[in-house]
């Protein structure tokens, strides 16, 4: 992926480049290590930090041949490498190498905190995996606390642990590399304009940290039960053969006599179990959303190596081709084709079309809001129009980012509690033009504009506008393996089709 991809990236990328604080849980480990990509002079900024990712996922096939080596039979000390390398090109592992995310590095983390527990003893161990865990959690709390269980029994499994000794060094070793989440007050009280919430008080820094607001932002689609993203989850799990998988090596283990197999078939049990509770309580679970692969990516990756305990390893200096390899594989040649990596780009730049100077511009959905977010922080498009994400009605920092109520009135704007349920009632009595992305049944009541929907009545639809939008769409319809692309089409066309 080339340049900014769809949903969170776009605000990923621009927290760092900015340096403020992402959408919830804030990222402060995440955004740190994206300010140092972002200083290759390779690419535009978006596509440095997507080479972050692709080396994150690359560099687990390291921490994975430790584990698999460390579960395995002295017979078959060699295997391992090729597992890793398989591991590797299963589910979400390619989404995840191309694109801006958290997910990568958190894999990366997690299995490396791993491989401390199965391989390392004493307080040094424990002190490995709690400073690991308070680095992963200064990018994704849930995922770490989730893989909490898991880790634990990976440590007991080694028969060497001294409860004080081992409990200080973990706690010490977590709380160190926690303070990372410092720089949330800070980069709040210095940048309030483009920090997430603004984490500058107590209340709101616990709001970020457990994304108590930012659920909110999840459409109609994210209105399963439990029950059916369990289903959900099931299915995608099943895919990737993980049932099976960690079913077989739990029941081998199992078979054996010593202690530590027992052990490593409860990792397993607890490594899946985990995971996926931190997925079926959301709102966001439907099978084409990259973050549920991203989730998954990370439940395969600890589950698998340690349920099949027993395989072998192919030689020491095995791990750097088989790094090579995932990385290659990893960097799907469709999805890294550059022509290929527009897509949200333009589909953003074609939203501001021939809008006219100074009017409004209303992003309603998290994907279009977060890139203009990075449109707009990093590549300053379109300075001349006021960009209100719609989803980000409410929110303090946004307000700041808009200088304040004062320069709201200033603009004719009306920072109404309305806005986000009904932008167009809102804004039709604005001083300004004003457009809203429509994703709702409300284009009933508006003329057609490129791709939004103009609040004023009276402006129509120019010929080379009706030219961008077709040629948008078309450029849409051709990414067949970006669903988020060919969701985007699927609702402009249901809004715009008649008039193409």
């Amino acid at each position: 992926m080339p340049s900014a991809d769809w949903l969170d990236a776009g605000n990923l990328v621009a927290s760092a480049w900015v340096m403020g604080v992402a959408h919830p849980p804030g990222e402060p480990g995440y955004l740190v290590v994206a300010k140092l990509a972002q200083l290759i002079p390779v690419g535009d900024l978006a596509f440095r930090v997507n080479l972050l990712s692709a080396a994150c996922v690359a560099g687990i096939v390291f921490p994975l041949a430790a584990v698999g080596r460390a579960v395995a039979s002295d017979k078959d000390q060699g295997l391992p490498l090729g597992l890793a390398a398989g591991v590797l090109l299963a589910l979400g592992a390619q989404t995840q190498a191309v694109r801006a995310e958290v997910y990568g590095p958190t894999a990366l983390i997690l299995v490396g905190a791993l491989a401390a527990a199965l391989t390392w003893r004493g307080a040094r161990a424990s002190a490995t995996i709690g400073l690991l865990l308070g680095l992963g959690a200064a990018v994704h709390p849930l995922l770490c606390v989730a893989a909490i269980p898991a880790l634990l029994a990976a440590r007991f499994s080694t028969g060497e642990v001294s409860w004080g000794r081992d409990l200080t060094a973990g706690v010490a070793g977590g709380l160190t590399s926690f303070a990372a989440y410092a720089w949330l007050p800070l980069r709040a009280a210095a940048n309030p304009g483009r920090a997430f919430g603004l984490p500058d008080s107590p209340e709101r820094f616990v709001d970020v940290l457990l994304a108590r607001t930012f659920s909110q932002n999840f459409g109609s689609e994210a209105s399963a039960t439990f029950l059916e993203n369990l289903q959900i989850v099931s299915q995608l799990q099943g895919r990737a053969g993980i049932p099976l998988l960690v079913l077989g090596g739990v029941l081998a283990v199992l078979a054996k006599t010593d202690r530590r197999a027992a052990w490593w078939g409860a990792v397993a049990v607890l490594w899946v179990v985990g995971n996926a509770f931190t997925i079926l309580p959301q709102n966001k679970v439907f099978p084409t959303n990259p973050d549920l692969l991203g989730y998954l990516f990370v439940g395969v990756l600890g589950a698998v190596p340690v349920g099949m305990a027993g395989v072998g390893r192919i030689g020491a200096r095995a791990g750097w081709f088989v790094a090579l390899v995932a990385a290659v594989l990893a960097l799907d040649g469709a999805r890294a084709h550059r022509p290929a990596g527009w897509g949200a780009p333009s589909f953003a730049a074609a939203q501001s079309a021939g809008l006219p100077t100074g009017s409004v511009l209303v992003p309603s959905g998290n994907s279009s809001a977060f890139t203009w977010t990075y449109l707009d922080a990093v590549e300053r498009r379109r300075v001349d129009l006021v960009v209100i994400p719609r989803i980000l009605m409410g929110h303090k920092h946004e307000l700041a980012r808009l200088g304040g109520a004062d320069r709201l009135t200033e603009l004719g704007l009306a920072w109404h509690p309305l806005f986000r349920e009904q932008p167009v009632e809102v804004l039709r009595y604005g001083r300004r033009p004003a457009f809203v992305e429509m994703r709702e049944a409300e284009e009933g009541r508006l003329a057609r504009h490129g791709l939004v929907g103009a609040v004023d009545p009276l402006v129509r639809d120019a010929r080379w506008l009706r030219e961008v939008r077709a040629r948008v769409l078309a450029e849409l319809a051709a990414s067949r393996s970006d669903h988020e692309a060919l969701a985007v089409r699927a609702y402009l066309m249901l809004l715009w089709g008649d008039e193409l």
